[in-house]
C-alpha cells in the first residue's frame, strides 16, 4: 500500500523500493500457494517501470515458486509467461493477484 501511495505522489523510486521490499520474505502459506497482490507492479507498468516488474517477479520466486512449493512449476510458468509479455511490451493480466 505504501508504495501504490508514493505512486500516486510521483514519487516512482520509492514505490519501486516497496515493490522490492515486498519480495523480501520468507513467504507464508497463503503466498507460497495463491502469490503476491500485483497491483504496485501492475500501476508501476502502466508507468513504463517494465525492468523493476520483471526483476520483482523473479524475486518473488523463493517464496511463490520454489521447490519446496507442491505448485511450483504451475507458479513458474505464470511468472515467466508474464515476464515474457511484459518484454514484448504488453500488460499481463495478473488475474486474481490484483484482489487480494
Amino acid at each position: 500500500m505504501l508504495g501504490r501511495i508514493a505512486l500516486a505522489e510521483g514519487k516512482t523510486e520509492e514505490a519501486i523500493e516497496h515493490l522490492f521490499l515486498a519480495a523480501d520474505t520468507p513467504g507464508s502459506p497463503q503466498l507460497d500457494s495463491f502469490g503476491p497482490n500485483l497491483a504496485l507492479a501492475y500501476d508501476l507498468l502502466k508507468e513504463g517501470e517494465s525492468k523493476a516488474v520483471i526483476e520483482y517477479l523473479e524475486q518473488t520466486i523463493h517464496f511463490w515458486a520454489n521447490e519446496d512449493n507442491p505448485v511450483h512449476k504451475r507458479n513458474l510458468k505464470k511468472i515467466r509467461h508474464w515476464q515474457m509479455q511484459i518484454r514484448d511490451g504488453q500488460l499481463p493480466d495478473f488475474g486474481a493477484n490484483m484482489v487480494y
